[in-house]
């Protein structure tokens, strides 16, 4: 099913896991995209990923390397 086909009450479907990461933080800060900029929750397991990509110093890991 194509995004125009899909009902405006059905959710997006978010493709990658950096994606879905930053609608989380988004979602965090109410929508505010600005707000996931300031956050100062640096305790989240998902802060390091806030921006939508992977951090430098992180390691990129996919099934291949588990």
């Amino acid at each position: 099913m194509k995004d125009s086909q899909r009902a405006s009450n059905e959710p997006k479907i978010i493709r990658t896991q950096m994606k879905a990461i930053r609608a989380k933080c988004i979602d965090c800060c109410c929508g505010d995209t600005k707000e996931v900029d300031l956050c100062t929750a640096e305790d989240c397991p998902l802060y390091p990923y806030r921006f939508g990509k992977t951090p430098k110093g992180f390691t990129k890991v996919n099934k291949l390397n588990l």
